[in-house]
């Protein structure tokens, strides 16, 4: 049980509370993304506010242009 991820080839993924099955944060582009953000993480997902999570996935995207 945790964070994990509901992907569609078509509509991208998200990630979710497998305990209390609600879905959380940005629309990711697809199961990698989304897969990459949590491992690059290092938190829970689930224990940072609505803004922290926001900010740690513009972070993540931005540092992921730069490399690319």
């Amino acid at each position: 049980m945790g964070v994990r991820i509901l992907s569609s080839d078509e509509d991208g993924a998200v990630i979710y509370d497998s305990v209390s099955m609600t879905a959380f944060g940005p629309v990711f582009e697809d199961q990698d993304e989304a897969d990459e953000f949590l491992t690059w993480l290092h938190v829970d997902a689930r224990s940072l506010s609505d803004a922290a999570l926001r900010d740690k996935v513009a972070e993540f995207r931005s540092r992921e242009e730069d490399a690319a």
